[in-house]
C-alpha cells in the first residue's frame, strides 16, 4: 500500500515537472544550435505567449483541477471540462486577435505571430493536460509530455531559424489536439454557456503570483540585451525544475483540499505535511541552483556581461520564486474555495507595485533591471506573508 502510494507521488512529480524538462531541453537545444543571442528572442516570444496563456488556460485549468474532482460520473466530468474548454477558446481567440493587431499597429508582425504561435500551441496543449491531472491519470500525463517532446526535438533538425516557432508549436498543438478528441463527451449537447469571470480570475491571481517571473526574460532582452536574456532564460528555466517538487506537492493537495475543505480537521494533516514538505525541497533548490549557478558563471560564455550583475540577478531571481514556493499551499485553500478577492488583493497590490517600478526603471537610464528585481523580490515576501495569514483564518472560520 505505502509503495503504491509512494509511486503514485513519483507519478505526480514526473507529472507536473514534464512541461519544465521541455522547457529547459528546448531552451538548451536552441542555445547549443543558433546561439544565446537567439535563445533570448525565442525565449522572450515564449514567455509572453505564457503570460498571456495564464488567460487562455491556465486559469480555466486551475477551475478544472477545482471542479472536475468533486463529480463523479465520467460524463459529467467531461461536459465539465468542455464547459470550460469552450471557454479557453473564447479567449484564446480574443487574446490572439489583439495580439496581431498590437503588431500590425506596432509594426512588430514577425514578433506578434510568432507568440501568436506559442500562445495557441500552449493553450490547446494545457487545458486538456489539466483535466488528466485532475483525474490523476498521470501516466497519460506523462505520455502526452513525452510525445511532445520527441516530435519537438525532430523539430529541431530544421536548420531555419524562421520556421523554429512554427514547428515547435506544431509539435506542442497536435498532441494536445489529440487529447482532446479522446476525452470528448459521448454525447455533446448544444447548449447555452454563460461565461465565468472565475476563469479569468484564477488565471490573474497564477499570473500574479508565479507569472510575473516570466517577465523576466522579455525585460532582461529589452534592459540589458539579447545576449543577457539568454542567461537569465536558462537560469529561469532551471529555477523552474528546481521547483517542480513543491508545485507537484502543491498540485496534488489541491484536489484533496477542494474534495474535504469544508471539514477544516480532514485537511488539517494534509496541508501542515504539504508544508513542511515544500520547505524541505527550498532548502534542496538553495543548494541546488547555487551549485548551478557557480557551474554556469566559471563556465564563462557570457564575457560582454557583468558577472556581478548577472550573479545578483541570479540571487533575486532565486528569492523571488522561494517566496512564491512558500505561497503555494496557502493559494491552494483560497482556489479551494473560490475565493478570489483577498488573492486578487493581494497579487493586485503586487502587480501595481511591479509595475510602477519598471515605469520609473525607464527613466533611471543605470541598473534598471537590477533594481526590477529588487522591489518584485520585496513584493513577493509580504505577498506570501498576507496569503499566508488570510488562509489560517479562512480555515478558523470554517
Amino acid at each position: 500500500m505505502k509503495d503504491n502510494i509512494l509511486f503514485q507521488r513519483l507519478e505526480a512529480l514526473v507529472a507536473t515537472g514534464m512541461p519544465g524538462a521541455y522547457k529547459i531541453l528546448i531552451f538548451f537545444l536552441l542555445q547549443k544550435k543558433f546561439g544565446l543571442d537567439a535563445l533570448g528572442e525565442i525565449a522572450s516570444w515564449i514567455s509572453t505567449a505564457q503570460i498571456l496563456g495564464f488567460f487562455t488556460a491556465i486559469g480555466w485549468g486551475s477551475l478544472i483541477l477545482i471542479r472536475v474532482p468533486k463529480l463523479d460520473c465520467e460524463e459529467e466530468k467531461k461536459a465539465e471540462f468542455f464547459k470550460l474548454f469552450i471557454m479557453s477558446i473564447t479567449t484564446l481567440t480574443i487574446a490572439c486577435t489583439a495580439t496581431i493587431s498590437i503588431g500590425i499597429i506596432g509594426k512588430q508582425i514577425t514578433t506578434a505571430i510568432n507568440i501568436t504561435l506559442w500562445l495557441v500551441a500552449w493553450s490547446i496543449y494545457q487545458t486538456p493536460r489539466h483535466y488528466l491531472i485532475a483525474e490523476k491519470r498521470y501516466r497519460a500525463a506523462i505520455l502526452l509530455d513525452t510525445l511532445v517532446i520527441i516530435i519537438s526535438i525532430i523539430s529541431l533538425a530544421s536548420n531555419n531559424l524562421n520556421e523554429i516557432s512554427l514547428l515547435l508549436s506544431i509539435a506542442m498543438t497536435a498532441p494536445g489536439l489529440i487529447l482532446l478528441h479522446t476525452i470528448r463527451p459521448k454525447k455533446l449537447k448544444p447548449c447555452l454557456i454563460r461565461f465565468e469571470k472565475k476563469g479569468l480570475e484564477f488565471g490573474l491571481i497564477n499570473l500574479l503570483s508565479g507569472g510575473i517571473s516570466l517577465s523576466l526574460i522579455p525585460l532582461a532582452n529589452h534592459f540589458e540585451g539579447k545576449e543577457f536574456s539568454g542567461c537569465i532564460s536558462l537560469f529561469v528555466s532551471t529555477a523552474a525544475i528546481a521547483a517542480l517538487i513543491p508545485r507537484a506537492i502543491a498540485l496534488s493537495s489541491l484536489s484533496t483540499i477542494s474534495r474535504h475543505i469544508k471539514s477544516p480537521k480532514n485537511i488539517q494533516k494534509t496541508i501542515q505535511d504539504a508544508q513542511k514538505s515544500i520547505l524541505n525541497s527550498n532548502i534542496l533548490t538553495i543548494i541546488g541552483m547555487t551549485i548551478f549557478s557557480a557551474l554556469f558563471m566559471i563556465n564563462g560564455q557570457h564575457q560582454s556581461i557583468s558577472p556581478v550583475i548577472l550573479a545578483a540577478s541570479f540571487l533575486l531571481i532565486l528569492t523571488q520564486n522561494l517566496a512564491n514556493q512558500k505561497s503555494l499551499i496557502a493559494s491552494n485553500i483560497l482556489m479551494a474555495l473560490e475565493d478570489s478577492k483577498k488573492s486578487l488583493k493581494a497579487n493586485g497590490i503586487s502587480f501595481l507595485v511591479f509595475t510602477t517600478s519598471i515605469l520609473i526603471s525607464i527613466f533611471i537610464k543605470k541598473y534598471e533591471y537590477i533594481s526590477i528585481l529588487l522591489i518584485l523580490t520585496a513584493t513577493s515576501i509580504v505577498r506570501e506573508r498576507y496569503i499566508s495569514a488570510c488562509s489560517k483564518k479562512m480555515i478558523r472560520l470554517l
